[in-house]
């Protein structure tokens, strides 16, 4: 009888040594699978883009980082997809210093410093010099986020009009001061739908970036 106890007795350990590294393996496995539901979570977070002013925030502290007395000069959409209710997969924040202002034969020239912001929380940056009419007028103040300015564009007739006809138009946003409009920041808005045989048509909107006020707008029959 000693025998077969002894033999009973292995069987039960090796069945729960079994049973243990189950569990273990069960619990790593699941453990592995949450981290990739979180991590797909947060990185699909902004799957439908980001606004101008959510990709600001990340700009303006790199930029800082740069140079502590960088300004903002401008502010664009990516091009390579659809732009949703004024959102983007990313925005080009474009900076310059004016402490590294240098002087030479033909012009004055600065550092600059062209940051992209992505939907997926990642970065990326590129530095030039540039000469002072290459820079353009700094952005003091902006209050209008892109969604809003999106709005204001669904809202004008014109423009309704024409998204109406070409659902299919890609659409650009910028942020700027020019001279047509000194001192003052205007969100550029900008349609185009190739069409069928290269038959292009295009429309655009000029909206001043604090009061929402509407300066210009065309669009194509």
């Amino acid at each position: 009888m000693k025998p077969q106890l002894l033999a009973l007795d292995t069987h039960t350990e090796d069945d729960k040594l079994k049973l243990y590294i189950y569990v273990t393996i069960i619990i790593v496995v699941g453990s592995m699978l949450m981290g990739t539901i979180i991590y797909l979570a947060l990185d699909n977070s902004h799957s439908s883009g980001i606004t101008a002013m959510e990709g600001s925030t990340v700009a303006e502290s790199i930029a800082k980082s740069w140079h502590d007395d960088a300004r903002l000069t401008q502010i664009g959409s990516l091009d390579s997809s659809e732009k949703i209710e004024g959102n983007a997969e990313g925005w080009i924040f474009t900076y310059y210093s004016p402490n590294t202002e240098e002087i030479v034969a033909d012009g004055v020239r600065y550092e600059r410093a062209h940051i992209i912001v992505y939907a997926n929380n990642t970065t990326s940056c590129s530095y030039a010099i540039r000469y002072l009419e290459d820079i353009g007028q700094t952005i003091e103040n902006w209050t209008l986020d892109s969604s809003q300015a999106h709005q204001i564009t669904l809202d004008n007739n014109e423009i309704h009009s024409f998204l109406k006809k070409y659902t299919h138009a890609d659409i650009g946003y910028t942020l700027q001061i020019r001279d047509t409009y000194p001192d003052r920041p205007v969100w550029f808005i900008s349609f185009l739908d190739m069409g069928i045989m290269d038959n292009p048509h295009s429309a655009e909107i000029y909206i001043d970036a604090n009061t929402g006020e509407v300066l210009y707008v065309h669009a194509d029959d």
